[in-house]
């Protein structure tokens, strides 16, 4: 299945202040995605681009344009002991130079404007017996550097057990480095630490079973759901 995106838009805030004329916002997607009766047999389970550009009103800059590109892949085919992995790189074409990275009240806005590059790739470990998943191991790496000076990396292994129907318990543990202009003052690196453990619910239901999808023989060719 392949799907094409085409989106733009406006941000507005409560006070109307920064507010502009027209689009601020645009973009345009393409993605591969394998059926999923095919997600297990297939090396390419899924793969996409995307650029994605937003006005900097704070520094009243022109666009910002970002791509992010990445795919899913298997590295067996075997649907019962599946290995994958996923990959995805992000150029963010901000500003060399938006402020302090580590400023108490616009931290998160200077890192959001800042020029930078992003990578994070993930391998996965899929147990289904009977072909119904029943645990999933993951470890996961990412890297980010900011041209204003600064880097982060992080490392994540993550257990999902499944212990009912629906019910999901997982674990997760990461690890992330700062060094450069995202560290503590007077220090050279700094790094955080954090432990989550919890359950995820599931929930799925079906309220129409006699008629199809939008876009099954049935509708096409009598237009029963509109």
């Amino acid at each position: 299945m392949q799907h094409l995106g085409l989106w733009a838009g406006t941000r507005r805030n409560e006070a109307g202040v920064s507010t502009v004329n027209g689009f601020d916002s645009y973009g345009v997607s393409y993605r591969y995605q394998q059926p999923e009766a095919l997600r297990y047999l297939k090396r390419v389970r899924q793969a996409g681009i995307m650029l994605d550009a937003q006005k900097d009103r704070a520094g009243g800059n022109p666009f910002f344009q970002s791509i992010i590109a990445g795919a899913e892949f298997n590295l067996n085919i075997n649907p019962l002991a599946n290995w994958s992995m996923g990959v995805q790189g992000i150029a963010n074409g901000g500003v060399s130079a938006p402020g302090n990275l580590n400023d108490v009240n616009n931290a998160v806005a200077n890192r959001a404007r800042a020029k930078s590059t992003a990578f994070v790739a993930s391998l996965r470990y899929t147990k289904r017996p009977h072909l119904l998943t029943r645990m999933q191991a993951a470890i996961t790496v990412g890297y980010k550097s900011y041209d204003a000076g600064g880097s982060e990396f992080s490392v994540a292994p993550s257990l999902f057990y499944r212990i009912g129907q629906g019910v999901d318990y997982l674990a997760q543990y990461r690890n992330t480095q700062f060094s450069g202009g995202l560290t503590a003052p007077g220090s050279t690196s700094t790094s955080i630490n954090l432990f989550q453990v919890g359950l995820v619910f599931e929930l799925d239901a079906k309220y129409n079973d006699s008629i199809g999808e939008r876009d099954s023989i049935l509708n096409l060719e009598h237009g029963y759901i509109q």
